[in-house]
């Protein structure tokens, strides 16, 4: 009887699961670490422990990134020089296309902070402040948790996503927070501020939104 069964579990057929391609990210050293045009996975939360970066975390960002549903947080963009773009990348797909999936930046209770002050004529986001025009990005199920204020009288385009953007598709993305930009409630600025939930400013006729809910 113990050979009859060994042999019929020796003969279940069984699974294993694959691993995502690319480079597995598990600590906030190997999310800074990634560089342009790799390809990588998240394999749990990375928590950034609350610091402040200067502008962006990448300057520049091509390639791909599967978050596997987890998420990126606890942490702030800060310009107080009106020096740059700010995002988290400051400007996507120079060097080639941009592919994320299933991932947050933030979470539930930990909205990425953004906080800008006298920017002129500049473009911020949580994802990326700005994309270059020669490239594509494409996002699926990703998600923002955004808390933006960008104080200036000055023009600027802001996004929960994208400031400033060119060729992009984004396909069941969600954005949740605070989106503020001017110089206050009670003031009235002479020059435009480009807002939205997802773009500030989007300018190419192959940007794309489809199934995406705004609840900034």
């Amino acid at each position: 009887i113990l050979l009859v069964t060994a042999m019929a579990l020796i003969m279940l057929p069984f699974e294993v699961s694959a691993l995502p391609e690319g480079t597995p990210i598990s600590t906030a050293a190997d999310f800074e670490a990634m560089t342009s045009g790799g390809t990588y996975y998240l394999t749990n939360d990375i928590d950034l422990g609350g610091k402040e970066y200067d502008n962006f975390i990448f300057d520049e960002f091509s390639g791909t990134i599967n978050g596997c549903g987890y998420s990126v947080f606890n942490y702030t963009l800060l310009d107080t020089n009106a020096a740059s773009d700010v995002g988290t990348i400051r400007r996507a797909n120079k060097n080639g296309d941009l592919v994320i999936t299933d991932l947050s930046f933030g979470k539930e209770g930990y909205p990425v902070k953004m906080l800008v002050t006298g920017a002129v004529n500049k473009s911020h986001g949580v994802l990326c402040g700005s994309q270059e025009n020669a490239n594509t990005m494409t996002l699926t199920n990703v998600t923002i948790y955004a808390d933006i204020e960008v104080t200036t009288p000055d023009k600027c385009n802001v996004g929960g996503f994208i400031g400033y953007s060119r060729n992009f598709t984004m396909t069941g993305c969600k954005t949740y927070g605070a989106i503020k930009v001017g110089s206050g409630i009670d003031m009235v600025d002479n020059v435009y501020h480009n807002a939205g939930g997802f773009v500030g400013s989007a300018n190419h006729d192959s940007a794309k939104l489809e199934n995406c809910e705004n609840y900034a």
